[in-house]
């Protein structure tokens, strides 16, 4: 999204021309400024449809949409949704169960959520040394003495270690095997 770009260069415009007035008129110059662009941030922050890190589309809460939908009638009473935004968690907290339901199903169609299917988890892609360390674990744990505890970190040290040190042709092994489940998980 260009806001952030928009910003850093409009403040450094400023800086540059505000540094060259004085007192009042730099101050003047600062408002008027943020006064002309804000609005025009905000609106593209809007009317995007992405989020402000540059990823998918917006999601949007169950909350949001009830803040949304009942914050009018506090504006008109005078507050800020500051001191409004205690009473509408309090109400949205309070809600009854179908009417929790229906926000959560208004958020789940905006934001597309429900149209999405989930992905396939792809199975777990052992390295020799990954199967070497899951199979030898269990039984480092059980040579730990009673009453001691048992540190994972000395334990990954202690088979990191074990590890450096054997043999090429144990260690193609446990590559092997590895290998021999990449495949099988391919078919």
């Amino acid at each position: 999204m260009a806001t952030p770009l928009i910003n850093s260069t409009l403040r450094s415009m400023l800086q540059v021309v505000a540094s060259s007035l004085g007192g009042a008129r730099q101050q003047a110059l600062c408002i008027a400024a943020r006064q002309l662009v804000q609005p025009v941030v905000w609106q593209q922050q809007q009317t995007s449809g992405f989020s402000s890190e540059g990823g998918g589309p917006k999601r949007v809460s169950s909350y949001n949409l009830f803040v949304k939908a009942e914050w009018p009638r506090f504006k008109e009473q005078g507050l800020k949704l500051g001191d409004a935004s205690a009473e509408l968690a309090r109400q949205y907290k309070q809600l009854p169960p179908d009417q929790l339901a229906a926000w959560k199903q208004k958020a789940d169609e905006l934001s597309g959520r429900s149209e999405r299917p989930a992905k396939e988890k792809s199975p777990a892609k052992y390295s020799g040394y990954m199967l070497y360390v899951k199979d030898a674990m269990p039984r480092l744990k059980a040579r730990t003495p009673a009453g001691s505890t048992f540190s994972a970190q000395n334990a990954m040290k202690e088979l990191g270690a074990a590890w450096k040190t054997m043999p090429e042709d144990i260690k193609q092994q446990w590559k092997d095997r590895a290998e021999e489940l990449k495949a099988d998980s391919h078919q």
